[in-house]
């Protein structure tokens, strides 16, 4: 019966030393973290005030939308050469007078290989330099942000 308490009570002991390990986060990662309005795409200025796109570091989920519809999907980061990749990029289907913008936002999402963030603008580019996407920061937060 001693035996079978000290074993109880060593595994409890040492059950409440255990430290959850937290992915480390680096400084290149919480730059994209955010909701982001999207002022230019493809080098036109964009009309729709509501057009955005935001990156959730908790689950790499980005989220936004061209004005109408809502996106959402995953991105992956090569934090080293601020390399971003969009995947598995989805919308809902509504109806919307001009669908311009959406489409326009959802081709230029699948072609982002980079990005550069310099004080509250962020831009998403391809692979050789041109700027995509170009935004302005609407909230960040330095735990996680989540899609309002």
């Amino acid at each position: 019966m001693k035996k079978l308490l000290l074993t109880l009570f060593t595994a409890t002991a040492l059950s409440a030393c255990v430290i959850p390990i937290t992915p480390t986060v680096s400084p290149q990662q919480h730059a994209i973290q955010g909701k982001w309005g999207i002022l230019n795409l493809n080098g036109k200025p964009v009309t729709e005030k509501d057009a955005n796109v935001g990156f959730s570091l908790k689950d790499q989920r980005f989220y936004g939308s061209g004005g109408c519809n809502r996106l959402n999907g995953t991105y992956q980061l090569d934090s080293a050469k601020l390399g971003i990749t969009i995947n598995n990029i989805t919308s809902t289907r509504m109806a919307c007078a001009n669908m311009d913008t959406e489409t326009d936002l959802i081709g230029a999402l699948e072609q982002v290989r980079s990005y550069q963030r310099q004080d509250n603008t962020l831009k998403l580019l391809y692979g050789s330099g041109n700027t995509l996407i170009e935004a302005e920061a609407l909230s960040q937060v330095s735990g996680e942000n989540t899609p309002q």
